[in-house]
């Protein structure tokens, strides 16, 4: 099948970068899967016009999301507060 797609026999099915890769014979790039809490250290350039953000490291935060989520945090809470009668 690989074959076919670089050959152009499939091209009307879409561009052959696609094709390949739901063929799976493209190699997609690394990724951070299951982390929706990161810390990045790093630097901010400014160069003219341009702004970046040079990311040295990431850390996950995952591990001290999951210790707050299972203690009794409730007790840290404001009461809810109550426009109009009770």
């Amino acid at each position: 099948m690989e074959a076919l797609v670089r050959a152009g026999a499939c091209d009307a099915f879409g561009r052959r970068r696609d094709l390949l890769w739901e063929l799976g014979l493209v190699f997609r790039p690394q990724t951070v899967r299951g982390e929706s809490l990161l810390l990045a250290r790093g630097r901010y350039e400014c160069v003219g016009e341009n702004r970046n953000v040079l990311v040295t490291s990431l850390e996950s935060l995952a591990p001290l999301a999951r210790r707050v989520a299972a203690s009794d945090v409730s007790g840290a809470l404001p009461r809810a507060h109550h426009f109009g009668s009770r």
